[in-house]
């Protein structure tokens, strides 16, 4: 996520963040089974919005 900088940085960053991490502990402690597909991560051309063009996740066998 892009939060600005200076002046213009964004006032509900931090809970954001928090948000965010919060939200991956869960669905990881939920999935135990949870894992990243096999191959390269490719990132995204734009400076301004880093982050993956896409993440490959496998959610294991089913019971």
């Amino acid at each position: 996520m892009a939060f600005g900088w200076g002046p213009h940085f964004c006032f509900g960053a931090a809970l954001a963040r928090i948000e965010g991490q919060t939200a991956f502990e869960t669905m990881l402690r939920r999935m135990p089974r949870l894992t990243l597909e096999p191959g390269p991560l490719v990132w995204r051309a734009n400076l301004g919005l880093r982050g993956l063009t896409t993440l490959l996740v496998s959610f294991g066998p089913t019971a």
